[in-house]
C-alpha cells in the first residue's frame, strides 16, 4: 500500500481542483479519501504491478503522512502513527503530528459508534490504529460517512507560516519512533 501511495499521491493531489486554487488543506484531506477510491474502484487492480517482483502479498492499508511547502507555509497532513516533527534553530522538536491509535478518545468514541469495540488496543482485536489509507475491509459500511467508519482515512492538517526558525523536518514511520525519541533522531 505504501508503494501504491508512493506512485499515485503526488499526481492524484496535483490534478485535485483545490490544489490547484491553492486550497492546499481541504485538496490534502481529498486526497487521501481519494486513494482509498482508486483502490475500491480498480478492486485492489492497481496494487498487483506494484507487488510484483517483490516477497510482499499484504494488501494492508498503511499510514501517510505528508509535508506540503508553499513559499509562506507548510501544511502537515496525517492518517495513523507515521509522525513529522519540526527540528528548530534552537535545538529544540515541535511534535507536528499525533498518532491516531484506538484507544485515543475521539478515536474510540467514532470506532464504537462505527459499530465496533476498543480491546487491548486494536479495533475488534485487529488493527492498532484508527486512521489509515486502504484497510477497505473497515471501511465497508455504506451507512455512514467516510469519516465515521471503523477506520478512516481522513488526515489531521495543520497549516503554520514559517517562522525563519526552521532548521528541518523529520518525518518517519512508527517504526523508526520505535528505536529513538525524536531529540535522538534530530541530533
Amino acid at each position: 500500500m505504501a508503494r501504491f501511495c508512493e506512485k499515485y499521491f503526488v499526481e492524484t493531489l496535483v490534478k485535485n481542483p483545490n490544489f490547484q486554487n491553492k486550497k492546499y488543506k481541504e485538496a490534502l484531506i481529498e486526497t487521501y479519501y481519494e486513494m482509498d477510491v482508486l483502490l475500491e474502484q480498480n478492486d485492489h487492480a492497481l496494487l498487483k504491478p506494484l507487488m510484483e517482483h517483490t516477497e510482499i502479498t499484504s494488501q494492508a492499508g498503511c499510514t501517510a503522512v505528508v509535508l506540503l511547502m508553499t513559499p509562506e507555509q507548510y501544511y502537515v497532513a496525517n492518517a495513523g502513527d507515521s509522525r513529522c516533527v519540526l527540528y528548530t534553530k534552537d535545538n529544540k522538536v515541535v511534535a507536528l503530528t499525533e498518532d491516531h491509535k484506538p484507544e485515543n478518545t475521539l478515536e474510540k468514541k467514532r470506532i464504537e459508534e462505527a459499530g465496533g469495540m476498543v480491546c487491548e488496543g486494536r479495533i475488534n482485536g485487529n488493527l492498532n490504529l484508527s486512521r489509515a489509507i486502504g484497510d477497505l475491509e473497515f471501511k465497508s459500511n455504506k451507512n455512514l460517512e467516510k469519516n465515521k467508519q471503523l477506520i478512516s482515512a481522513e488526515p489531521d492538517v495543520i497549516v503554520k507560516n514559517y517562522d525563519q526558525n526552521e532548521k528541518f523536518f523529520l518525518m518517519g514511520c512508527d517504526g523508526i519512533w520505535e528505536l529513538k525519541k525524536a531529540e535522538e533522531l534530530c541530533k
